[in-house]
């Protein structure tokens, strides 16, 4: 079954545009500083995955904005892997305010290709990632 990770934290003001809320390219920060709060959880950070040999390359970002959010609202933002092949995954990302978790912000579908650190070609993913993140 696959895990699914929590992050939290408020929006900062730098993060706001003209119209005072979050300016949408500000979502991919957002959801890439959840995917890497999920990896540190797994127990394999990027600088371990380095090591390995391997590094996940976002090849595809589609998110749905449902409501703005603005300075100082504290977020939610979970992350799971939805699916995953045998160098891709696809991972479904959720931003939600923290005060009220019913109250979707933002839903995003990632797709990550799992290449090498030396000639950027696609490599599987390591078996003991995929146990971490809960997929087959």
């Amino acid at each position: 079954m696959p895990r699914v990770f929590e992050t939290r934290f408020r929006v900062r003001s730098y993060e706001l545009d003209s119209l005072r809320h979050v300016n949408n390219a500000v979502y991919l920060q957002y959801f890439e500083h959840a995917r890497m709060e999920a990896l540190q959880a797994t127990g394999y950070p990027l600088q371990r995955l380095f090591s390995m040999g391997t590094v996940p390359n976002v090849v595809r970002a589609e998110i749905d904005f449902r409501r703005p959010i603005t300075e100082g609202d504290p977020v939610l933002i979970t992350t799971e892997v939805e699916k995953a092949g045998r160098s891709s995954m696809s991972i479904r990302q959720r931003l939600y305010l923290d005060r009220d978790p019913a109250v979707e912000v933002a839903d995003a579908l990632i797709v990550g290709v799992w290449v090498s650190t030396t000639d950027g070609r696609p490599v599987p993913i390591p078996p003991e990632l995929r146990d971490a993140f809960g997929v087959e």
